[in-house]
């Protein structure tokens, strides 16, 4: 989706997960390519109305909601 527009946006985990230390172990072991961001006192998901996790957003410049995917399943891992 991002490919044909390098440079266009940023992209960024946000998680609200409950113990740091975990969510720090996991990026140590999968290394994202991305920067993720500790949401500790869990404000943001309300804001988005988040009613499946994982949510994936993509936020034009304004901060409106341009299209979202909700929820995982196992064909997800698989996507190139």
């Amino acid at each position: 989706m991002l490919a044909p527009h390098p440079g266009r946006y940023e992209v960024f985990a946000l998680t609200a997960h409950s113990r740091v230390d975990e969510l720090a172990a996991q990026c140590r072991q999968w290394r994202p390519r991305f920067a993720v961001l500790w949401d500790a006192r869990q404000t943001t998901p309300p804001l988005y109305q988040v009613q499946a996790m994982p949510s994936s957003y993509l936020i034009d410049p304004q901060g409106r909601i341009a299209w979202t995917h909700r929820g995982f399943a196992p064909s997800d891992a698989t996507r190139p």
